[in-house]
């Protein structure tokens, strides 16, 4: 499946302070466009940004990236129904001889030649060969794309225009401290909302997620008509919605007193209390105390006695912490400043910062929590079962770099006993 995105975007600076978008906003919001785009699960893109460039380098950027896409399509035969180029841009625009202009860097909207129309951005786009294109625009007067997308397309070339706006009417931008498109803001942000898929299966189609956006925009009063142009896209699946998972911040006190979970907490919780221990020396407080999260079961003739862990096996759950963050990385052992807000106040943070270490995680190993939650999701509805193992080899599939099972199927109990999967004693997870 090919899933490019291209996201151009410029600043946007106007007479009004509160409606201007400088650099900072650029980067902050693309930037957050780019992380959805690249998470969403099977239907994930491969995103290029192309942020406050000059005209000529822009278009040279943008050039390069849509022939990359364009080569990808033409080393597969029959390439998927869900692949596709989409292509975003923000920043200022101008209506001119029937065509969007989009202003750059050293563009000068009082000249023409200074500025990019959108029918050189698609002339590009369908001149390589791209079979299905998806236009993203927010700027005022988006709408006037629309015709010159129509005029640059081919048989048997298909495409859609999602515009902020018609072609005769000025885009909003969000005020406040990081303002930025309206338009942009609502429909990046229904990609993995369920009010924006189409009923019953979750799907984010091109259609449903125009409406919802325009129906946002209505709600919050923006004097702006969202365009739609349907070159036989409509139905095209952008996303899947996630239903919104509402986790306790708090430590979960009911989690099986032999878990990782639990072995976490009683680690942490020492460090905090006893400061400036070594790994021996927190162990040697296990040999002493033998709290219940570290005793191992040991046959003595007919009898079943317990006793603590080895010490090299509790030097292990160390290293797990580490490489989660939640410890620092010298000795003797000390919190890191996420661990200390994960065990501060009795733990009432708890869950919220750990599900942030393992997403950062399983980032860290090329996957994400939106990858695995639509992994766990697809297992459900094909009647498969959702195991640890089983989720692992689809995952190397797909062709994740995931490090062994032991530590994927670690990382997938901590998110169960934070709350974000509901999970069976015969370790299968299930999306809530």
């Amino acid at each position: 499946m090919i899933r490019d995105a291209v996201i151009i975007g410029n600043t946007a600076k106007t007479s009004d302070p509160r409606n201007s978008v400088n650099l900072s906003h650029l980067r902050r919001h693309t930037t957050d466009i780019a992380h959805t785009l690249a998470h969403l699960g099977e239907y994930s893109f491969d995103v290029t940004p192309i942020l406050e460039f000059d005209r000529d380098a822009a278009l040279a950027a943008f050039t390069k990236a849509v022939k990359k896409t364009a080569a990808r399509f033409d080393a597969q035969t029959t390439p998927a129904d869900t692949s596709c180029l989409l292509v975003y841009y923000f920043g200022h625009g101008v209506e001119r001889m029937n065509d969007l202009h989009l202003a750059f860097k050293d563009s000068n909207t009082a000249k023409l030649p200074t500025m990019i129309g959108f029918r050189q951005i698609a002339d590009i786009v369908f001149g390589l060969g791209i079979p299905r294109a998806v236009f993203v625009i927010d700027s005022c007067y988006a709408g006037a794309a629309a015709f010159q997308v129509h005029a640059a397309s081919g048989g048997g070339q298909r495409f859609v225009v999602l515009a902020s706006t018609v072609a005769l009417q000025r885009a909003a931008v969000r005020e406040g401290p990081s303002p930025f498109g309206a338009f942009s803001l609502y429909l990046f942000g229904g990609l993995r909302d369920v009010e924006a898929a189409a009923p019953p299966a979750h799907q984010v189609t091109v259609t449903s997620l125009f409406r919802y956006v325009k129906d946002a925009l209505d709600l919050e009063n923006y004097e702006q008509e969202a365009y739609l142009i349907d070159g036989g896209l409509s139905e095209f699946v952008l996303a899947e919605a996630l239903p919104k998972v509402v986790i306790d911040p708090r430590f979960n006190s009911r989690a099986a007193k032999k878990s990782f979970y639990r072995k976490m907490w009683w680690i942490g919780s020492t460090i905090l209390e006893r400061s400036s221990m070594s790994t021996h020396q927190l162990y040697a407080i296990v040999r002493k105390s033998q709290p219940i999260e570290f005793l191992t079961p040991v046959k003595r003739g007919s009898t079943t006695a317990y006793q603590p862990i080895q010490e090299s096996t509790f030097g292990n759950y160390i290293e797990r912490l580490r490489t989660l963050t939640v410890v620092g990385q010298e000795e003797p052992l000390s919190l890191t400043p996420q661990g200390r807000k994960m065990f501060a106040k009795g733990g009432v943070y708890f869950n919220r910062v750990l599900v942030e270490l393992v997403g950062d995680e399983l980032v860290r190993q090329g996957f994400s929590v939106e990858q695995l939650d639509s992994l766990v999701r697809y297992k459900v509805h094909s009647r498969g079962i959702p195991t640890a193992t089983e989720l692992f080899l689809d995952a190397r599939r797909i062709g994740k770099p995931l490090v062994t099972s032991e530590w994927f199927g670690t990382l997938l109990e901590l998110l169960a006993q934070c709350g974000y999967f509901r999970y069976a004693a015969q370790k299968t997870y299930f999306p809530y």
